[in-house]
């Protein structure tokens, strides 16, 4: 540690790199030691040394901010110059960066680099060149400690995101025990669940999440017999639920389906999923308040590494019950993006959560008499028969609870 440090001040305090940096005077060692100690302890601020042939050639520092901005520096030692080793250099520390941020995003929810930013001296001329042969575009001007600076921008190709739709299922409902499994048409509830998100075009996966009880058992045997991808884990924490299938499924979107759902269209999946990657969002729901799409297709998207944050941070049991509370009531820490429909349909309630809903689920497919009707079509077959709301009018929807001494 102490001849790392020894290297990276000597580095530091060579003329050509004081002359090319913004702070001119050098630097003591006290002070170089304590800012190193602080940016070792910090996660989301990596410093790189380069070897070429086992030789240390320099330094490559990238700090992340909370938006996945990432602030690049580096330098390279003046006894290795003339090598044509800089852009190397930048690259291999650019890489270890990010893979250093990914590894930590999955683990506890920080963000991934999304761009690097580099504050170059305008008569930097060898940094100006170095960076616009990484493929970095100008962003215009700015300063760093009163200094002029050129800001250089460049974003992080990534592939296209793993989507997972998860469908939470248990056998022990309060109103309704045994619901999923109660016959609907050709299929019981919960086939109708997966078989309609399955024909999403945006999801790569669709998981079923149950919990290890033997009560649910039969969920296993059905799923064993359809082919449908399980996972199993606690009763009441379905966070911790949804976090496992995560994991194991490798996603990076996960999309959160109740079973109780057997009129989900695949369409409102799509829409819900798309607006989520417009832009990046933590949460992207259709059923943030005020909803407007109809009770039954509640459709939720949570990128990997929000769910992981509400994972270790969410201490309210009842919160962790119903998944996505922490999210959308911490719209200052998460990035949140409600999905309305242009008419208010709040009004139609299509789940089956009590014996009235299921009355009335039997009598719309049995209307339909296929399993692919899209919510307009169900819409139209309920306004055929507007005496069928009444059917279950009167079900009180259950509400989540607020934090503990917040009642």
């Amino acid at each position: 540690m102490a001849g790392d440090a020894d290297l990276l001040l000597a580095w530091a305090n060579e003329p050509s790199t004081r002359a090319a940096g913004f702070h001119p005077d050098p630097i003591d060692p006290a002070t170089h030691r304590r800012w190193l100690a602080e940016r070792l302890a910090a996660p989301g601020r990596s410093l790189f040394v380069g070897l070429d042939d086992g030789e240390p050639v320099g330094p490559v520092r990238i700090d992340i901010d909370e938006d996945g901005r990432a602030e690049v520096g580096n330098s390279v030692a003046e006894a290795a110059r003339g090598r044509g080793i800089g852009r190397a250099l930048l690259e291999a520390g650019i890489t270890a960066a990010v893979a250093a941020a990914d590894d930590r995003s999955t683990s506890d929810g920080s963000p991934p680099i999304r761009t690097l930013v580099a504050h170059i001296r305008p008569d930097n001329a060898a940094s100006l060149a170095l960076f616009g042969r990484a493929g970095f575009h100008a962003a215009g001007e700015g300063s760093v400690h009163g200094a002029l600076c050129r800001v250089f921008e460049r974003p992080v190709p990534r592939p296209a995101p793993r989507v997972v739709a998860i469908v939470q299922a248990r056998l022990g409902s309060t109103r309704l025990p045994g619901k999923v499994l109660l016959p609907l048409g050709a299929y019981p509830v919960l086939g109708h669940v997966m078989r309609r998100v399955a024909r999403a075009a945006s999801v790569d996966r669709v998981v079923l999440a149950t919990t290890t009880h033997p009560a649910d058992d039969p969920l296993i045997d059905l799923a064993d017999r359809e082919g449908w991808s399980v996972v199993r884990g606690s009763v009441e924490d379905v966070l911790d639920r949804y976090m496992t299938a995560a994991r194991a499924h490798d996603a990076d979107l996960v999309v959160r389906i109740t079973s109780d759902c057997p009129l989900i269209d695949p369409e409102v999946v799509d829409e819900v999923v798309a607006a989520s990657l417009d832009e990046a969002w933590d949460f992207t729901a259709n059923t943030i308040e005020p909803r407007t799409y109809p009770r039954g297709l509640d459709t939720e998207v949570i990128s990997r590494t929000a769910l992981a944050r509400a994972w270790a941070e969410d201490e309210e049991p009842a919160w962790r019950e119903h998944v996505t509370p922490y999210l959308y009531r911490h719209p200052d820490r998460f990035r949140c993006r409600a999905v309305r429909s242009p008419t208010d349909h709040s009004a139609e309630r299509w789940v089956v959560d009590t014996s009235a809903d299921y009355d009335l689920l039997q009598r719309i497919v049995g209307a339909l008499d296929r399993d692919d009707a899209s919510w307009r079509e169900v819409l139209a077959v309920v306004e055929a028969h507007p005496e069928w709301r009444d059917l279950n009018r009167a079900v009180e929807q259950k509400v989540v609870p607020p934090a503990a001494g917040q009642q």
